[in-house]
């Protein structure tokens, strides 16, 4: 059996993950959202997130403890998503995913596959301000999600296939 290889696009929420995604679905034939695009006021073109993804990831998000990350895969998580990837496998030939709530168990998603990442690049003071804007993020808390977001990446993916997009 052939091993999957998504693109995944990883970033805090308002660094560009949205946008990368869309332009690998709309330039470069990638599958990224079988779901409606939702559009709404903090994103006019919409967020690209595969809404079947969105759900699985929201059903083990809600089983954990106060939000605390677990070492072990979860084992209905890893059914449902292991489920979701051989679907998105048969049905295509390139495809990938984002989903802002993966940062956090991203180093189960290796158990699956070996996957390429992109991640937009972004100055953290612009991210910064539009999640304090188009968010509602206390500033405290928009300093704090970013600049965990970016030593993550770094500490988990920068050996990984990580590929940067200055954006």
């Amino acid at each position: 059996m052939e091993v999957a290889s998504p693109i995944i696009v990883v970033g805090a929420p308002r660094s560009g993950t949205s946008v990368i995604a869309r332009l690998l679905q709309e330039k470069c034939g990638v599958m990224m959202d079988e779901g409606p695009v939702r559009k709404d006021a903090a994103n006019m073109y919409g967020y690209y997130e595969d809404q079947r993804l969105l759900e699985i990831n929201r059903n083990l998000f809600g089983r954990w403890d106060n939000g605390k990350f677990e070492k072990d895969v979860d084992p209905q998580w890893k059914t449902e998503f292991s489920g979701w990837i051989s679907e998105r496998t048969k049905k295509y030939g390139r495809w990938g995913f984002k989903d802002p709530r993966m940062l956090g168990i991203m180093t189960w998603v290796f158990e699956f596959f070996d996957p390429i990442f992109i991640w937009p690049i972004r100055q953290n003071s612009q991210i910064i301000q539009s999640q304090v804007i188009k968010l509602g993020y206390p500033l405290d808390i928009a300093r704090e999600y970013t600049t965990f977001c970016e030593k993550y990446i770094v500490k988990f993916l920068s050996c990984k296939r990580l590929f940067k997009i200055d954006l």
